[in-house]
């Protein structure tokens, strides 16, 4: 969750639509291909004419279901030709999630498919019940627009009546023939928020004039749909993260740039969708307006961060190879888990021994990185076991899936371990801090109280007190060996904060930046200990942790480094950033734990599935840990037969299954020839 910034453009769907209207109308072969996010009409075989009354009533769909509905046509399919592989390959490329569906005709060639994910709101019934009721008598007439209009017309039929959409965030259904027209959820609303000229950009898309007759999305929906947007987009991050750890290993650096600047990228635009989200749960009220313009940009910002992941993910498994050296992988994660053990043992032996030093709540969020490091080695042994049945079977594929979801079990247990080693040096940096901060707090507290009796300032003997008061107590605590420096060092600036602004009217400029630089100093110390603690809670935890936690984490970042950067030029300034900073973390780091403990005592969650530690082969920390949600629940039969790890869950470089990329999850769909 480092540097995001604001930028995208709908440039490559401009230059996409130019491209065919130059190319004539000569017949033309068409690979799956990355289309960029916001086009939904794309027409290479030139066959459809007017497409905008065909937009309009895809919009319809968006709203009625939560199913974004593209059309594009092509001459015919290739790399690879068979229409079954052409749409699975499609929905790769484009990172396609559960909710995505998929139609593929070409025109010349006289080939079509129809497919959605099985665990999506359209079945296989349902699907083939569209193809032949409404996709395939148009088509033997040749009647194109007819053909993508009964596509339109047989999801509305059979999500009607309310069963269509799913919660969370807004998903797709892509019409398609043969030309890629990607974008997962929000983006069909998007669009239609721009021809109407709803100014407050409803759905992230540009403006257009305003249909009154067609109800906007309700706030509470939209709230929902771009927290969900948050967490996905933010998981694929992560898990992209140590998929690019691994990878960087096997070859460094310089093979692996294309994939850091892709990341890059993405989190430029998470950064600024957290800064949009932190506005909107301020205590500053927002206008209805506002509040739509920044939740559509946080939904398209989110879908442009996936982008670059997305468009990275063919060349990053090209790049791993992990099909064609399978068992040298195996055989490496088997040693990964094998040495990490030890340290775990180290680790749990830190933390009995910093319990001796600090109190529970300097260690509450490593009290259980013990165990849950441990949940991910057992899962990461049963992932590999499974992983030798399949490839003892010449099931590659299916190996492979094992294989990287026991990498990022391994990599989380490893992370689990470093938090253990973070608190300890950021818990010795707080004491040594601490001690240099009480003695400021005297010096001042003896000033300010000088002031006092001299009658010159009595206003102060307020704040004074309670700094002293502050103090008493802090020294006890020191003095007893077993405390909080962190807490200690916070509740000591937050008592003296209200001193510093007392005694700002009687020093001169050189005294206020002296003392706003010597409390800076202490005000970083704890800032950062407090974001690294939330920073790896988190990341340990994503499978648990919503919006509300990761936006808060990514604020105090964003303020930490505000502070860094300011601490020469204007230490006061950098101060009060630093104490947002820490105000930020420590919320994030209640967020996160709060959500945890409702993600134990959910009926989806840890405790509610019955995966208890003791049990559980790890599934209960694989599912905390964000491995294992893309199969157990997306009914993709969890460990071995479902896809979690690499590609198909969190997004990584290929999208996610919550997050709008569970490729995996399509077959070759219905159709044939017409």
């Amino acid at each position: 969750m480092t540097s995001r910034t604001a930028r995208r453009r709908l440039l490559c769907a401009t230059v996409l639509s130019g491209a065919c209207l130059l190319a004539g109308p000569a017949a033309m072969a068409q690979p799956p291909s990355q289309v960029d996010p916001g086009v939904r009409v794309v027409d290479s075989a030139h066959v459809l004419g007017d497409t905008s009354g065909l937009q309009t009533k895809i919009d319809d769909v968006a709203e009625k279901h939560n199913i974004t509905l593209y059309v594009v046509y092509v001459d015919r399919f290739t790399d690879p030709g068979n229409p079954g592989e052409w749409v699975q390959e499609f929905a790769r490329t484009n990172g396609l999630g559960s909710n995505d569906a998929v139609l593929a005709v070409a025109t010349s060639s006289q080939q079509v498919r129809f497919t959605a994910s099985p665990k999506g709101p359209l079945s296989r019934a349902d699907q083939q019940k569209i193809y032949d009721d409404h996709i395939a008598p148009a088509l033997r007439q040749k009647d194109w627009g007819a053909t993508a209009q009964g596509a339109v017309d047989g999801i509305n039929d059979e999500l009607s009546g309310g069963l269509g959409g799913a919660g969370g965030a807004v998903t797709g259904v892509v019409l398609v023939g043969g030309l890629a027209a990607v974008g997962v959820g929000g983006a069909a609303v998007l669009r239609k928020r721009r021809r109407r000229g709803q100014d407050s950009q409803a759905q992230g898309e540009p403006r257009g004039e305003r249909a009154p007759e067609r109800p906007l999305v309700p706030l509470p929906e939209l709230h929902k749909r771009a927290g969900s947007a948050l967490v996905e987009a933010d998981n694929a991050i992560q898990h992209s993260e140590q998929e690019l750890a691994f990878a960087q290993l096997q070859y460094g650096s310089d093979q692996t740039r294309p994939f850091e600047e892709a990341l890059a990228r993405a989190k430029e635009h998470m950064r600024a969708s957290f800064e949009l989200q932190q506005k909107l749960e301020d205590d500053i009220p927002d206008s209805e307006a506002d509040q739509r313009a920044w939740l559509g940009e946080i939904i398209e910002r989110t879908r442009q961060a996936r982008t670059p992941l997305a468009e990275q993910e063919k060349s990053f498994s090209q790049l791993r190879q992990l099909e064609g050296r399978a068992p040298e992988a195996l055989d490496a994660v088997r040693r990964a888990v094998a040495d990490t053990r030890p340290r775990l043992q180290d680790a749990e032996s830190l933390l009995v021994s910093l319990h001796s030093q600090y109190d529970d709540a300097a260690l509450a969020p490593v009290r259980d990185n013990g165990q849950q490091a441990r949940e991910r080695l057992e899962f990461a042994d049963s992932a590999t076991a499974r992983a030798e049945q399949e490839l003892a079977a010449g099931r590659t594929s299916e190996a492979v899936l094992n294989i990287r979801a026991a990498e990022e079990a391994q990599g989380q247990a490893q992370g689990l371990i470093a938090s253990v080693e973070n608190a300890r040096r950021e818990l010795a940096r707080a004491e040594e801090s601490l001690k240099d901060a009480v003695s400021i707090a005297q010096r001042d507290v003896a000033e300010a109280e000088g002031l006092v009796r001299q009658g010159t300032r009595p206003e102060l003997a307020g704040a004074a007190s309670g700094v002293r008061s502050v103090l008493h107590t802090v020294t006890q605590q020191m003095a007893s060996g077993h405390y909080d420096p962190i807490g200690s060092t916070r509740r000591l600036a937050q008592a003296k904060a209200e001193l510093d602004k007392g005694l700002q009217d009687v020093r001169n400029a050189n005294d206020r930046a002296r003392s706003a630089r010597e409390t800076l100093s202490h005000a970083l110390v704890s800032a950062q200990a407090s974001l690294t603690t939330a920073s790896d809670y988190v990341w340990a935890r994503r499978g648990g942790v919503g919006a509300q936690a990761r936006t808060e984490l990514a604020e105090a970042e964003r303020h930490l480094e505000l502070a860094g950067q300011l601490q020469n030029s204007d230490p006061e300034r950098a101060l009060n950033e630093a104490n947002q900073s820490i105000r930020l973390a420590d919320a994030a780091q209640r967020s996160a734990q709060n959500d945890v403990d409702q993600f134990y005592s959910s009926p989806m969650g840890y405790g509610g599935m019955g995966y208890g530690p003791s049990r559980s082969n790890g599934l209960g920390g694989a599912m905390l840990g964000g491995i294992l949600l893309g199969g157990i629940l997306n009914g993709g039969g969890g460990f071995g037969g479902g896809h979690y790890g690499g590609g198909d869950f969190g997004g990584g470089f290929g999208g996610g299954d919550f997050g709008g990329g569970d490729f995996g999850g399509f077959d070759d769909g219905v159709g044939g020839n017409f």
